[in-house]
């Protein structure tokens, strides 16, 4: 089993991420693994500011590979008003390291 965890500070509209850091990938090339299963995606949204407004979020997990409808793996959209949203998606895919 292998996991990794970011903290990463979005101020602008989008931040994308790739699913695998390149610390991770070297390890896993290491481990001689080349495939990996996508079981569960977490994400923690913490608004600095602006609570008690009504600001809204949407997540989008998005496969690069793709460039119509099948590039979305899940969407949540979540209401910050209240301090931190926790988002959990159960993709249940199985790719390969390099991609």
């Amino acid at each position: 089993i292998h996991r990794s965890e970011e903290a990463i500070l979005v101020t602008h509209n989008q931040e994308d991420r790739s699913f695998i850091r390149e610390e991770s990938y070297d390890q896993l090339q290491r481990s001689q693994m080349r495939y990996i299963h996508l079981g569960i995606l977490q994400v923690r949204i913490q608004s600095l500011h602006r609570q008690e407004e009504g600001t809204l979020a949407l997540l989008v997990f998005r496969d690069n590979r793709w460039s119509d409808d099948r590039s979305i793996i899940a969407t949540m959209e979540v209401d910050l008003t209240r301090d931190s949203q926790l988002v959990y998606v159960i993709p249940d895919t199985m790719m390969t390291i390099g991609d």
